[in-house]
This record gives C-alpha cells, structure tokens and sequence, in this order.
C-alpha cells in the first residue's frame, strides 16, 4: 500500500472513530458494510499487515470502527470479517472473538441469514487461526463460546442440508446438480468438513451437531458423486464444465477430513475413488490432480476399506504413459506412490495365485472323473 495512501486513509478512520464518540454526530461515508469491504479487501489485495507496516496501522485504525458496527453489520458482513481477520499475517484475535460472539447469538436466533459460504468461511477462519479453543475463550472473556460457535454452524449447514434435494434421476440430474451446487457447493461442503476436522480430529464424533452434520455431509456427497460418476461414464460434457463439483482437490478434502475425524467408510471412500479412476482416465497427457491430492487418496489405499485398484490401475497407466510426471514429486510423495503401487502389485499377484488355485482345483476334479468314468466303463 502507497504511504501517501495509508496515511489518508488511517486519518480518516482516527477522524470517523472521534466522531463516533459524538452521539449526535455520525460518521459521514462509513457505515457497517464499508468496514467489512475495506478489512476484505485488505485481504485480498495480499497487504502485508505485520506489526510496524501501514496495513498494520489501517487495520489497528479500523478495528474500533468494527467492533461498533457489529451488530448492525449483515450475516454476510460479519462472515467476511472473521474470514478477513483470520488471513492477516498477525490475526488480531481479540477483536475475532468479538466478531465470533456476535456471529453466535446471530447463527441461534437467525441462522437463516447465512449461506453456505458464509458458514464455510466461517468456521475455515477459525481452523485457519489454529489456536487453542481455551484461549480464545478466555481472550473473548466468555467460556465455551468457541464450542457454541461450532455447534451453531454444525447445527445451521445440517439444516440447510437437510432441505437439498439433490436428484439421482437420470432426467433431472444436469438442474438438479447446477440448482445444489448454487444452494450449497462441493467447495463450501468440502470446506466445512475440513475445517472441522482440522479444529477437532478424532474429537468430532464426541460432539454431538458436528458429528451430525458430518452424516449429512455424506449423505449429499454419495449422492453428488453417483452423478458425477454416471456423467463421467456418459461423457456429458456438461460435468466436466460444471463449476466446482467433486474436482480433483474436494476429492481429496473429503477423504482428508472423514478419515482425520475417523468418519471414513467403504461406501465413501469407493465412491470417491470411482469418481477419482474416472476423471484420471478424461484427463489429457498428465494427471489433473496435485502431487498432494494424489497422495491423500494412496494413503487412504492402505487403509482396507474400499477396493482402489481400478484408481490405481489408471494412475499406473498414465506413469507408464508419462513417467516424467512424477519428476518433480518430493521423496515422502514418490514413497507413498510406491506404497500403493505395490499394494496393487500384491493385489495382482494374489489374485493370479487365486486363480491359479482355481484351475488347478478344476483340471484336478477333471481328471478324477475322467479316471472314474474310465473305472466304470
């Protein structure tokens, strides 16, 4: 940010919180939405905002102006503030856990003012903060706000979910997917269960919302991915330009997040897996998956409870295709490639060895009743 400019604006937030003290004068060009969009952008314009910088200083100017417009700020507002204050390169966590307090009181009395996005920034900006929920409780003054605050915005998406009405129909599948992805995304569905399970771990099935918010999650992602998988095998092109949707990082995200809350089952996993083999096999030349998106799916292979090796047979197909393609994996991500391609070898080969017993079981009984036939006759 330009010096000239800073200093302008960090002027005119000292001026606006001076007459904020005033009660019959109101501060001319600044209201609740303002404040929101000037820490958003702040944000997103990659100011650094490190103690001793100007972004440092416009921020340390407006927080006052943000901590007074909070209950008149909107759902969506507030959402943007926490998540803006929780990218800053120094969070300012007092005034976070003013924000999260008043977001509580307003996900219990009027949840309905927040979507899907909000929610999911929401609860990442406090993942993203990763400090301990005793902490902040104790900075916001306030015992156990961090857990009504996540059980709120467990309670609010269930809630949302519950409405979905995602269709299997084969006629209705385009609109009904475009519809649920406008409603509630793959990202902001993927999110919320990755912030979970980054705050919580294998805590989340002791707290009761969460875990079933978690439930519902899967239920609308079984559902999201037959279609993605039916699409795929259809080669509608429709799936492959749809925004967002089950892409190769909320593939991975998902299977991160049940299996760090230990909620993975062979049901999900299979079917991210199908949807994995079938993207890998409509990608051109190299894999559209990440290094690291990859290896989240070859660890949970290890895991024994879902079949991967369709997942894994194609991955290895396009390494004998493209071998440079894992040129520039790091060594841990090259080991956990061979990890799973030898647990696809040992699949292989135990079924071969199956197989084998098979015919021999065959040609044995075979021969035993030629012999006998031959005894009778």
């Amino acid at each position: 940010m330009h010096r000239t400019a800073a200093g302008t604006l960090e002027s005119y937030l000292v001026r606006a919180q001076l007459k904020l003290r005033q009660p019959s004068e109101k501060s001319r060009g600044f209201d609740a939405r303002c404040v929101s969009n000037l820490v958003w952008a702040l944000v997103k314009l990659e100011v650094p905002t490190d103690a001793g910088t100007y972004g440092y200083d416009v921020v340390s100017s407006v927080s006052p102006l943000v901590v007074h417009f909070l209950p008149m700020s909107s759902s969506q507002g507030l959402a943007n503030l926490l998540w803006g204050y929780s990218k800053m390169n120094v969070p300012v966590l007092d005034v976070m856990m003013m924000i999260v307090a008043e977001m509580t009181v307003r996900l219990q009395t009027k949840a309905f003012t927040f979507d899907a996005q909000a929610l999911s920034n929401s609860i990442w900006a406090m993942a993203h903060v990763r400090s301990h929920m005793t902490d902040l409780d104790s900075l916001a003054g306030m015992p156990g706000l961090t857990i009504n605050f996540m059980s709120s915005i467990a309670m609010a998406a269930s809630h949302m979910l519950r409405k979905m009405q995602t269709s299997l129909d084969a006629t209705h599948m385009q609109a009904s997917m475009l519809e649920s992805e406008n409603r509630f995304s793959c990202q902001a569905l993927v999110n919320i269960c990755w912030s979970f399970a980054s705050l919580l771990g294998d805590e989340v099935p002791n707290f009761p919302a969460v875990s079933s918010l978690f439930a519902s999650i899967r239920a609308e992602a079984l559902v999201r991915l037959c279609i993605t998988a039916n699409a795929l095998q259809l080669n509608q092109a429709w799936i492959l330009r749809l925004p967002g949707g089950f892409n190769e990082q909320a593939l991975s995200n998902i299977v991160y997040a049940f299996d760090k809350a230990q909620l993975l089952d062979g049901g999900l996993l299979q079917s991210v897996y199908t949807v994995a083999a079938l993207r890998l096999q409509r990608s051109v030349g190299r894999p559209t998956f990440k290094p690291q998106e990859l290896c989240t799916l070859l660890r949970a292979a290890q895991s024994d409870v879902a079949q991967p090796w369709a997942f894994l047979a194609t991955l290895q197909n396009q390494l004998l295709l493209s071998p440079d393609i894992v040129h520039e994996w790091s060594m841990s991500e090259r080991s956990e490639l061979d990890r799973a391609l030898t647990l696809l070898e040992t699949y292989r080969t135990a079924g071969l060895m199956q197989q084998l017993k098979l015919d021999h079981a065959m040609l044995t009984a075979q021969h035993a009743y030629s012999l006998l036939s031959h005894v009778q006759s």
